[in-house]
């Protein structure tokens, strides 16, 4: 079966696969990127990364960023749940670069943060499962052509 990506789908996933996001826990800062090496960290597996940034990579003003971020710091905030900060950093084309605030999650089972992200409007969102390797899960039905919880 063909999977059809449109053009716009194509340019976000290359930038995807351009990002490095920084997650900080209390003993350090990590560096991830898609499908490069695996983190070990007993604290951030598994886990997802998730942004209120920017939904479907439409830019908005600071304010607006800032409040949805605020109101998913709200929203991931209960029992059993834990969050640690995340910065996702990249270069946009025609090589502008660009940092997006968010959460590396733990407590919050791939489906539930599928789900946040999608109510959030966001395309995907990084999951480091057991290997600790990070993969890209589509939250947007139709990103890339594929269905909302696949893995890109």
């Amino acid at each position: 079966m063909t999977t059809f990506v449109s053009s716009a789908d194509a340019e976000l996933l290359t930038a995807y696969r351009a990002t490095t996001w920084t997650i900080k826990t209390p003993s350090a800062a990590r560096r991830i990127r898609l499908g490069s090496g695996a983190l070990s960290d007993p604290l951030l597996l598994p886990s997802g990364i998730i942004t209120a940034y920017n939904p479907s990579s439409v830019a908005l003003r600071p304010a607006e960023n800032e409040a949805l971020h605020r109101r998913l710091f709200n929203e991931l905030s209960r029992p059993g749940v834990t969050m640690y900060p995340t910065l996702a950093s990249g270069a946009t084309d025609p090589g502008g670069e660009w940092d997006e605030p968010g959460f590396a999650v733990t407590g919050l089972d791939r489906a539930g943060l599928v789900q946040v992200a999608s109510d959030y409007g966001q395309n995907a969102i990084v999951w480091l499962g057991g290997s600790g390797t990070a993969r890209l899960i589509v939250t947007r039905q139709g990103f890339c052509g594929r269905a909302q919880g696949e893995f890109l």
